[in-house]
């Protein structure tokens, strides 16, 4: 081998290494911006868990109302397929009263927020006005706490035979 062909390899070492280290560098820039891009999507699709589990579950009571006359505290009652009470990311809770029944999901850790679903005895005169008062429906809501953490949100309410989210929630809507 000759001087020539030996300074050219040297040379295209050299590139080679200088590639290595400038595509490093990029690499290290931008792994901050990728890895904020996958927490992102875990906290989406962790949300997104959470407010599905409270539509089926306030879809059940709703159904468990209609046929029973009073609300489950029971998820077994439900009759629905949810996997358990307990997810990767999510702890589900019901607590029922007279007039409502309200389900939960409480976050394990403080990177997702909590919600809280309702599902509230009303009059039919509520949804149509030509309806004997004494006719009982049920109407749902779900809401979602403005802050991540793991937070008990305060429960919707009933204002006027509607339900509205309290005071810290926003309404979720579908």
């Amino acid at each position: 081998m000759n001087n020539q062909e030996s300074g050219c390899i040297t040379s295209c070492i050299k590139l080679l290494i200088a590639l290595g280290i400038v595509s490093l560098i990029v690499l290290l820039l931008e792994l901050p911006s990728t890895l904020s891009f996958f927490n992102s999507r875990k906290k989406v699709e962790a949300e997104a868990e959470a407010k599905q589990y409270l539509y089926s579950m306030n879809k059940a009571q709703q159904a468990y109302y209609a046929k029973n006359s009073v609300f489950s505290n029971s998820s077994a009652d439900l009759e629905i397929d949810l996997k358990s009470e307990t997810t990767n990311n999510y702890r589900y809770s019901i607590s029922v009263t007279k007039e409502a029944v309200f389900n939960d999901a409480f976050p394990k850790n403080n990177a997702f927020k909590s919600y809280t679903g309702g599902v509230f005895r009303v009059s039919y005169q509520n949804l149509d006005t030509k309806a004997p008062a004494n006719e009982k429906s049920s109407i749902t809501i779900i809401c979602e706490a403005e802050k991540r953490g793991i937070i008990k949100p305060q429960l919707p309410k009933l204002e006027k035979g509607y339900p509205v989210c309290a005071k810290g929630t926003k309404e979720v809507t579908k």
